[in-house]
C-alpha cells in the first residue's frame, strides 16, 4: 500500500494494493516508471474536478513533459471528504 499526501481533501490517499494491480494491469505505462509523477499529481494537481458518474470520485490531474513526451496524469481519488473549496 502507498499513501499519499492529498491537501486538496485534507488528509492522506492510499493506493490499496488491489487498485495498484489495477493500474499495472490497465495503465502498464504508468507504474512503476511514474509513481513518483502519480503521487505529485494528488499532492500538487494543476486541476480537481469530480467526476460526473461518480459524484464521490475527484479527479486529480498535473501535465508533466517528461511523461511519453508531455502528457497528463489523472488519477481517480474516492472520498467522502468535502474539500474546503466546496464547503461554502
Amino acid at each position: 500500500m502507498m499513501r499519499i499526501s492529498c491537501p486538496y481533501l485534507q488528509g492522506e490517499v492510499e493506493l490499496t494494493d488491489e487498485r495498484w494491480q489495477h493500474i499495472l494491469e490497465q495503465h502498464p505505462d504508468l507504474l512503476p516508471k511514474y509513481r513518483e509523477q502519480m503521487a505529485a499529481t494528488v499532492n500538487e494537481p494543476d486541476e480537481v474536478r469530480r467526476d460526473q458518474r461518480f459524484p464521490e470520485t475527484y479527479l486529480f490531474s498535473r501535465w508533466f513533459v517528461e511523461v511519453n513526451k508531455g502528457k497528463s496524469i489523472v488519477v481517480a481519488v474516492v472520498s467522502a471528504t468535502t474539500p474546503v473549496e466546496e464547503r461554502y
